[in-house]
């Protein structure tokens, strides 16, 4: 949970990389206060039955010790901060120490023939597995350790060991196993980076308008906080402009609701440039912005608002866009405009946007284009508007994926990588089958090595192209992946007792594949227990089971322990790897969320819907269907906003989503077009049926009503436009401009009332007896 928490503050991908390498230090420590014990108690065994030449003694003088070392290590990752701001440091310092017990138990135990170079591929297996160092450091760790190696061999062998070919095949093992942990490292350093700049960026649009690029209502909301808080705390202004832009709603019925977001989108861009990195912009409701300026005076802010407006009269549309004349009403509040603000953070915020907002309402009335500088009171007729977020609403959280679908495609994806990396390895197998064959003198060894190799090489990429080809298979690949982990291995265990058995260098071959398998499988511990334990148990019992000869309890023990130490090193790393891998998809997942849901109603933003609007479009012409399209205009948001303020408009909008989402269908489309519009598409419903949940629609938003304060509620209504693509095809653009010029219709001849389209826009025939003029 930690951890986690940790996550939540991070504000760089450094910051979260450092997070990362510090869990990736505990980790590795609890690992080793498991495996250490592991190989002591081996040590004690070997002893116990007699192992020429070896003390054990400085054995357990070097596990303790290097227990002390990981319980300092786990110690000060927790208290210390120098460790916490260093733990790739401290990373270097434990690999370093564990290579050095590895190589030093191999100069002790027999030199080129001691099965404990095996250990070797353990200690970075553990590195590339627990640090997302990148290609670079794994590849110098590795070369270290290797080099090692030769050093051990040569002082304590004789150079001549060096050009053995069973040391060759030990030394090609070892670089075959840093490969394997580079591109382990690889693919666990991609996740992590993928999860952490997932994670910014979720947070990053979380804040952000999708639209205009300022922030969005709640990261406006939480900015000003802040800054009304540090204003507090040091002294000094801080000044807030509410701009608004004018004749927004002409803007949209004359150009389309497309012209509309292009001037949000030139207003925005001129805000920003404005403003630069002084202050902070955020888009307060729909033609609205919100401008936090700290350490800015009321006629510092009153300039840079009168700058703002002519920059915004300069302004030349884009190629393609509305030849739109743009101007903005400001209205202009600070803490040092003569209003008696009081102590209370909450009320000194309520009270600079209420005046802002009477500021900007004053500018409106008084003819529009101005700047108006707020004083005590500017329009006592109408409230401060009250600062406020909605809460984030309920279907905006993403599920996780609990059907399996999601491990199904990275089993797919894994078995891809499985089958390329298993089919190189045992492929580069085959030349090391023919040296030790022609240096033992064992044709009969060479023969099963050879055959046995390219056999798996050549099963593997039978199964992945069965895969690829089977519907059924593709379903099954998790435990497809058990199965060939299984096969594979016991094939290895055969093929490495027959080159020298037991004893063979080439029990390695198994810690190999179990390092392919245990980063290319997903699945968590649910699966990677399974696995661990086949890869685990593969070749000792196939060494009891195959061995010609009596097996060595010895060898036996010491072979079976370094492979059980690399299956809880990688038991460790898959489990890991899969949160990881998780992760990242959730996040992912609530990026695509969040880049197509409006935050304050739940229904799909402007992009979402068009988007999903033209798959639907595809699909019903493609299987001969209808498709009809509703447009929502709420009636008289922007007299709710004035006389209520924007919380009570916001509740207005919250509520007509809410009725909108009860009376549809779980295939229909919901979005939200801009301020105060929404937009339902009906897959397979025909015009009939569109107007008869229009008409239901518009009946229970006129019986709807929103609480103003004092026991008093503002009535609610709406205007619907109508369109369908019968009769004749129609493209996403004819739908909808059909449908708003029948939305014009209903506005224009009353409001609350629905129209109709289809070809030529009318009011729906029962809605014409209940004509209304607008409202005051």
């Amino acid at each position: 949970m930690a951890h986690r928490t940790e996550l939540a503050e991070i504000q760089t991908l450094d910051d979260g990389l450092r997070i990362v390498y510090l869990k990736g230090l505990i980790t590795c420590g609890w690992a080793l206060l498991v495996i250490l014990p592991i190989l002591a108690i081996r040590d004690v065994i070997t002893a116990l039955v007699g192992v020429a030449g070896a003390s054990i003694v400085p054995f357990l003088i070097m596990r303790v010790v290097t227990i002390s070392l990981v319980v300092v290590v786990l110690y000060g990752a927790k208290r210390w901060r120098s460790f916490q701001r260093r733990p790739l440091a401290v990373a270097w310092v434990l690999v370093s120490a564990m290579a050095v017990m590895v190589l030093w138990t191999i100069a002790r135990l027999g030199g080129a023939s001691s099965p404990v170079f095996g250990g070797l591929i353990t200690v970075f297996a553990g590195w590339a597995y627990l640090f997302p160092a990148g290609w670079r450091q794994t590849t110098a760790i590795g070369s270290a350790i290797f080099v090692g190696y030769l050093v051990v061999i040569a002082l304590g062998d004789g150079a001549a060991a060096l050009r053995d070919p069973r040391t060759a095949a030990q030394c090609a093992m070892i670089l075959g196993g840093v490969a394997i942990a580079a591109f382990a490292n690889h693919a666990y350093t991609e996740g992590e980076r993928g999860r952490l700049d997932a994670l910014l960026t979720e947070r990053k649009l979380a804040g952000l308008d999708p639209l205009t690029g300022c922030l969005n209502r709640r990261a406006i909301d939480e900015r000003f906080r802040a800054e009304v808080g540090r204003a507090e705390r040091f002294g000094g202004s801080l000044s807030c402009l509410m701009v608004d832009i004018d004749d927004f709603k002409r803007i949209n019925d004359r150009f389309g609701h497309q012209a509309g977001d292009d001037t949000l989108r030139r207003t925005a861009r001129v805000l920003l440039e404005a403003v630069g990195r002084d202050g902070v912009v955020g888009r307060w409701g729909g033609e609205e912005f919100f401008v936090v300026l700290p350490e800015t005076s009321a006629g510092a802010a009153v300039v840079l608002a009168n700058e703002i407006r002519r920059r915004l009269s300069l302004q030349i549309p884009a190629q393609g866009e509305a030849e739109v004349e743009l101007t903005v009403s400001i209205g202009v509040s600070s803490t040092n405009d003569g209003g008696a603000l009081t102590a209370s953070r909450a009320t000194v915020r309520s009270e600079l946007v209420g005046r802002a907002d009477s500021a900007m309402y004053l500018a409106k009335r008084s003819g529009k284009d101005q700047v108006v500088v707020a004083v005590q009171e500017v329009d006592p007729t109408r409230p401060p508007t009250a600062i406020s977020v909605p809460a984030a609403t309920p279907w905006l959280v993403p599920v996780e994926e609990t059907d399996g679908r999601w491990l199904e495609r990275v089993g797919l994806v894994g078995y891809d990588w499985l089958a390329a990396l298993a089919c190189a390895l045992s492929l580069l197998y085959v030349p090391m089958d023919l040296l030790l064959g022609r240096f033992l003198g064992d044709e009969r060894s060479m023969a099963v090595g050879v055959i046995g190799h390219l056999g798996i090489a050549g099963t593997l990429v039978a199964c992945w192209y069965a895969v690829r080809h089977s519907h059924w298979l593709s379903q099954r690949i998790m435990p497809l992946h058990l199965v060939t982990a299984g096969a594979t291995a016991v094939a290895a265990s055969v093929i490495s007792l027959h080159f020298g058995g037991v004893e063979s260098p080439y029990f390695v071959g198994v810690m190999l594949f179990t390092l392919v398998f245990s980063f290319t499988i997903p699945g968590g511990a649910k699966w990677g227990a399974p696995l661990m334990a086949l890869m685990t148990l593969s070749w000792p019992l196939t060494a009891l089971v195959v061995a010609s000869t009596p097996v060595s309890p010895v060898a036996l023990l010491i072979r079976s322990t370094i492979i059980l130490v690399l299956a809880l090193i990688c038991g460790f790393a898959h489990t890991n790897l899969h949160r990881v891998r998780r992760e990242r998809a959730l996040v992912r997942s609530r990026l695509s969320r969040l880049a197509m849901m409006d935050g304050l109603t739940g229904a799909q933003n402007r992009r979402g819907f068009v988007t999903r609007l033209d798959e639907e479009l595809a699909r019903a012409a493609q299987r001969d269907l209808e498709l009809s399209l509703v447009v929502i205009d709420l009636d008289h948001l922007k007299q709710i906003n004035d006389r209520h303020g924007h919380l009570r408009g916001d509740e207005a909008l919250q509520l007509v989503a809410e009725v909108i989402r009860r009376n549809i269908r779980a295939i229909d489309l919901f979005g939200r077009l801009g301020g105060d519009e929404f937009a339902l598409a009906l897959p397979g419903t025909s015009l009939a049926g569109a107007e008869a949940l229009a008409r239901r629609l518009c009946d229970e938003i006129a019986n709807s009503a929103v609480a103003v304060g004092d026991g008093m509620r503002e009535p609610l209504s709406a205007s619907f436009g109508v369109s369908s693509t019968r009769p004749g095809a129609s493209t996403r653009e004819e739908l909808q401009q059909r449908a708003d010029e029948a939305l014009y219709v209903a506005k224009g001849a009353g409001r609350g009332l629905v129209a109709l389209s289809d070809g030529t826009p009318r009011l729906a025939a029962s809605q014409k007896a209940a004509l209304r003029s607008p409202r005051s």
